[in-house]
């Protein structure tokens, strides 16, 4: 029994870490499921889309959480509205487009 747990917890992600905020979205970016993690006390982060973590730079606002990737040749905005759990994107560049979505902050 003690093997089964130790196996089980090196299967939960990453992000799942005590501290971090992590919120499970969906209906953005051609209606591929997303993760927003904000890593605690920073203003860094990552998205997680279709099994790819992407690094983010996390800023606050009233409510809200911006997460914003720049790419080479593309820029992503994730805004979620921690408050109401909705979920905007905009994109530019290779991923350009608008998109919106909801959110739930996972529970740790």
């Amino acid at each position: 029994m003690k093997h089964a747990l130790v196996v089980i917890a090196s299967l939960l992600p990453i992000s799942a870490e005590a501290g971090n905020r992590v919120f499970d979205c969906s209906g953005a970016v051609a209606q591929a499921t997303a993760q927003l993690v904000q890593y605690e006390g920073e203003d860094k982060g990552h998205v997680l889309i279709e099994g790819a973590e992407i690094p983010s730079s996390v800023y606050p606002g009233a409510n809200s959480l911006f997460f914003v990737v720049i790419g080479e040749g593309f820029t992503q905005n994730f805004t979620v509205q921690t408050d109401t759990g909705e979920l905007n994107y905009t994109g530019t560049g290779s991923k350009s487009g608008f998109a919106k979505g909801t959110c739930a902050e996972a529970q740790g």
